[in-house]
């Protein structure tokens, strides 16, 4: 009879044990979904929070390559700009250059000769109007054909 006892016992404590487990199983089963809900709510919430920053972070970043695409082009332009500009004070230097050694050439000390004195003159006064002839525009740009503009100074 003991050993019918034993087994009974054992039986009821095996018994217990499973629903225990069980039991403790589907609280912790039931833990976890409320987790889930609870927790759900709040990464969607945070999801949103930095898809909107992730949002503005993009936004911004494509205003600021506009900003570089507009700096850009413009440095391009001043590049194009400065460029000219450097052309037409290459052929101003280099006409100024020629009509000065023209001038030093017939340059006379008196008016002896009054011819030589009178040629004088012209090509001085040629090389004052030579230099009053802008490569630069008022608005910065370069002046437009200057070498047709300053060619004329050499016929002197």
């Amino acid at each position: 009879m003991k050993e019918i006892e034993t087994l009974i016992l054992s039986t009821n404590v095996l018994s217990t044990n499973t629903n225990l487990a069980w039991v403790g199983a589907g609280a912790l089963n039931a833990l976890g979904m409320m987790s889930g809900i609870v927790l759900a709510p709040a990464l969607a919430v945070g999801g949103f929070m930095m898809a909107s920053k992730a949002e503005k972070a993009l936004t911004e970043a494509i205003e600021y390559n506009a900003d570089v695409d507009i700096a850009i082009a413009e440095m391009k332009r001043n590049e194009i700009i400065l460029q000219a500009l450097q052309a037409n004070a290459i052929e101003m230097g280099s006409t100024l250059i020629k009509l000065a050694e023209r001038f030093d050439e017939i340059k006379v000390n008196g008016n002896d000769d009054p011819e030589s004195f009178e040629r004088m003159i012209i090509l001085g006064k040629g090389l004052k109007n030579l230099l009053d002839v802008a490569i630069m525009e008022k608005d910065g740009s370069a002046t437009k054909n200057i070498k047709t503009k300053i060619s004329g100074y050499l016929e002197i």
